[in-house]
């Protein structure tokens, strides 16, 4: 393997619609402090049944967050699930690592 590439792996963190009041919408059980909400402002949502958004920010202190929906599409309804696609590096490991654990 190329130790040039980078390698990359997807985490879907995925909430549930607590309030709805047009396209904005109160998200719990992505998170669970205010702070991580805080840290993910402005990131960008998607849900399964395809609405697009972005995260306004936290709402209190235990993890619950306003998000903006576009409007253009589809209302949002309950029984939607809010996903936030993550990525982060993977580094590859070496051949000779292997040998030197063991």
């Amino acid at each position: 393997m190329d130790a040039d590439r980078i390698v990359l792996r997807r985490a879907t963190l995925t909430g549930v619609p607590f309030r709805i009041h047009r396209a904005t919408v109160v998200v719990r059980w992505m998170f669970n402090f205010a702070s991580d909400v805080a840290a993910l402002t402005r990131a960008r949502l998607a849900t399964k049944f395809g609405l697009e958004g972005e995260i306004v920010g936290p709402l209190g202190t235990h993890g619950l967050m306003k998000c903006v929906f576009s409007t253009m599409q589809q209302a949002m309804s309950h029984k939607d699930t809010v996903c936030l696609h993550l990525y982060r590096r993977i580094f590859p490991r070496v051949a000779g690592d292997d040998a030197a654990r063991a």
